[in-house]
């Protein structure tokens, strides 16, 4: 009886282990979604002929999250910084970016929305 429950319990936390450590949607490239920067971009008073400056740096930027590194990728800018995630519920982790500070990143519909902690900006990233 004392191996059957021992064996429930590893089995319970190897399963909780590949669910905080080895689920990893957030892995790969993700990309500006333009239309949902644009909204707020308008929303913060870009003009109409800021629009096309606008998408030309969002058409140069992504960001890529490997297993050990979170990489920014902007116009005049780029950097990877190591990181480390917690799962916080069902499609949203939480990301610990050494030098960058932390965000909330949730996935729905293959969209990252990623909130940061420092500020509560939300930007979201897609697939493709």
């Amino acid at each position: 009886m004392k191996k059957i429950l021992l064996l429930i319990i590893f089995a319970i936390g190897g399963y909780q282990l590949y669910q905080q450590k080895f689920s990893t949607p957030y892995l790969g490239e993700w990309y500006p979604n333009v239309e949902k920067f644009m909204a707020t971009a308008v929303a913060n008073g870009a003009t109409e002929a800021q629009k096309p400056f606008i998408e030309q740096a969002l058409s140069n930027t992504k960001v890529s999250i490997t297993k050990d590194k979170f990489t920014f990728t902007f116009p005049n800018l780029s950097g990877g910084f190591d990181y480390k995630v917690e799962k916080q519920s069902d499609g949203c982790f939480h990301f610990v970016i050494d030098q960058a500070g932390g965000a909330v990143g949730c996935i729905e519909n293959d969209e990252l929305a990623l909130t940061l902690d420092s500020n509560g900006n939300a930007e979201y990233f897609i697939k493709k």
